[in-house]
């Protein structure tokens, strides 16, 4: 049954409408610290770290506090960090509610079709 679960852990996303981001870490220490417990290696770090940040629009926030961040930035990084590893299934609980634009027309893509 531990396995299933960390199958299961590894192909799925989950965003909540509440932050799950840890404020007093850096945007590129939340990334990497989702990056770890999803299990991915050092340079799969590296290069989903990368990835998000260029996704999620986030250059030039990497070493700023989540706390700092303004809500909409927030909610991109918060998405990056449920997209870091890959899930086959990303469940979002009301993911436009109260954010910038860009999230809202993310959660509007055919995950199918969003550049992983």
């Amino acid at each position: 049954m531990r396995t299933a679960g960390r199958d299961l852990k590894k192909r799925i996303g989950y965003m909540s409408q509440m932050s799950s981001l840890y404020r007093d870490l850096s945007v590129a220490e939340n990334i990497r610290l989702y990056a770890g417990v999803y299990g991915l290696g050092r340079r799969e770090t590296r290069e989903r770290t990368q990835w998000v940040i260029e996704m999620a629009g986030l250059a030039g926030y990497e070493s700023k506090p989540a706390v700092s961040l303004p809500m909409g930035v927030a909610q991109r990084l918060a998405l990056g960090c449920v997209l870091v590893h890959r899930p086959q299934v990303v469940f979002l609980d009301e993911p436009t509610s109260g954010v910038d634009p860009w999230v809202g027309a993310v959660s509007g893509i055919s995950y199918s079709n969003f550049p992983m």
